[in-house]
């Protein structure tokens, strides 16, 4: 038995484009959530201990950054990745003072999946 909890993670959106990075994260023992919409996201935050929510671009009802930015605003120890096709730059700018881990490409591969999982263990051990 590990001495880690195992993280909760949420993925927003995605549907198929998700497969590569949620086979990824299956692999890294994650426990996963998945929701299609903002509000159902931001329930399952509410409630559920998660550490990760990885949001899509755009969600059922709202935008991913949009999505982002009320986790932030209500939830700032959850912890977000983003799905962009920004620059880095652009990225960072949109997002800065967010708290969001980390750029996901588009779609998510299972490369930024264990980047994502090693990231967050530096940050919260």
């Amino acid at each position: 038995m590990s001495d880690r909890q195992d993280l909760q993670i949420v993925l927003a959106g995605g549907g198929a484009r998700f497969q590569e990075f949620e086979a990824a994260l299956k692999k890294k023992n994650a426990v996963l959530h998945r929701d299609e919409s903002g509000e159902a996201v931001l329930q399952r935050v509410s409630t559920d201990s998660i550490q990760i929510v990885a949001v899509d671009q755009q969600l059922a009802d709202m935008g991913g950054l949009d999505l982002v930015v009320r986790i932030a605003q209500q939830y700032p120890f959850v912890n977000t990745a983003l799905v962009s096709t920004s620059s880095e730059n652009d990225f960072h700018e949109k997002t800065e003072g967010l708290g969001v881990l980390m750029q996901l490409p588009s779609p998510p591969d299972g490369e930024s999946a264990e980047k994502l999982i090693a990231h967050y263990h530096v940050i919260w051990g």
